[in-house]
């Protein structure tokens, strides 16, 4: 029922086009908050997905994927699912 979604300030690195699918998939009747960490100057480069599903069971994704056409494409990405 709520999501945050935190981004970088450096968009070179995190996709514009990214962030606006991010906020056209966030479900409307979620409380949800999407923002960039602007007081953090460079190297905030977290890769975090952790949520409660309505059973109260928690998940996470952790791993090194971006939101980069390269880390879809290219890239060799590693996560892992807990």
């Amino acid at each position: 029922r709520e999501i945050s979604f935190i981004v970088g300030t450096d968009f070179g690195i995190t996709a514009k086009a990214a962030c606006r699918s991010v906020l056209k998939w966030m479900p409307q009747h979620f409380n949800s908050e999407f923002r960039a960490a602007d007081r953090i100057s460079s190297g905030f480069h977290p890769k975090l997905v952790a949520w409660k599903n309505k059973d109260s069971q928690c998940h996470i994704v952790l791993g090194s994927s971006n939101l980069t056409e390269a880390a879809f494409t290219t890239n060799y990405e590693a996560n892992v699912f807990a």
